[in-house]
């Protein structure tokens, strides 16, 4: 997947992914991105729901979504655009305000017939474009590109708005949206269901409940994967301490840290720290 250090924060890029890279490591995205599937399959964990990316599929993933690279075929190829933050408005000036509502409703759609052509020769002549001409028309190139994806996906999801409306504004759905977004914004306050039941203004039940019916996962499953993801990120991609993440993740000792941890993941924060050093 892409990481803080694969792409700075100023540049367009358009390129090949390489899945295999992250594989089973969960990652923030920090970039609004663009994954053209053409070949091969990927299994995704995204902001904790499992995606099957299969051929001529699109998948959009936005600023401080949670992804974890499951499992990828050999014979698997893609194409992404990566929109760095600080271009992320004008990427985005022409959607309306609850496109990205869709987004994380539906975030993987599938494309044939005239709209897959379209979309493979607007990535055709975008990889064109970057080869031929300068940066700046490349980038003004691709941030229109965008506005075309955006129309498709907006086309796909109006065919299907029946469905995902009913799923996305249900009550309940609502919820744990909101959860979710809690728990990205908490994750390093607090591991109790009780902490984000009260942040969210409802019970510790009721928020179990709405967890188990939309996800098939206890609150208290969600916010430990959530945490254990990220810790595993911390361990992979940062020079900070044992003891630092201890204190950061507000643990009450460092032994207590590495028992949390092993529990969650099999390994010890050192056992894995080895392990990654290794491969």
């Amino acid at each position: 997947m892409i990481t803080t250090t694969d792409y700075d924060n100023k540049h367009v890029f358009l390129t090949d992914s390489n899945l295999r890279k992250h594989n089973n490591t969960p990652v923030r995205c920090n970039h609004l991105i663009v994954i053209y599937s053409t070949s091969g399959s990927a299994r995704i964990e995204l902001n904790y729901t499992e995606y099957n990316v299969t051929p001529n599929t699109l998948l959009l993933l936005s600023p401080l979504d949670i992804v974890t690279i499951q499992e990828v075929s050999s014979d698997y190829h893609d194409h992404i655009i990566v929109i760095p933050t600080s271009q992320f408005n004008h990427a985005t000036v022409q959607v309306d305000l609850d496109f990205y509502e869709r987004v994380k409703a539906k975030p993987l759609i599938s494309f044939d017939g005239a709209e897959l052509q379209i979309v493979e020769k607007l990535f055709d002549t975008l990889k064109l474009i970057r080869d031929t001409f300068d940066y700046d028309n490349f980038e003004k190139s691709a941030l229109c590109a965008m506005g075309v994806l955006f129309h498709l996906y907006r086309h796909h999801f109006e065919k299907e708005k029946g469905n995902i409306r009913k799923t996305y504004e249900s009550r309940k759905n609502t919820l744990f949206k909101k959860f979710v977004r809690e728990l990205v914004n908490s994750y390093n306050k607090s591991r109790e269901v009780l902490y984000y039941a009260n942040e969210l203004g409802v019970s510790a039940g009721y928020l179990n409940e709405v967890c188990n019916e939309i996800s098939n996962y206890s609150a208290k499953d969600i916010i430990d994967q959530a945490v254990s993801s990220r810790l595993k990120s911390e361990l992979a991609y940062t020079d900070k301490s044992i003891q630092e993440l201890a204190d950061e993740y507000n643990f009450p000792s460092q032994s207590y840290f590495s028992r949390y941890y092993k529990r969650m993941t099999g390994l010890s924060p050192t056992e894995f720290r080895k392990n990654r050093q290794k491969e």
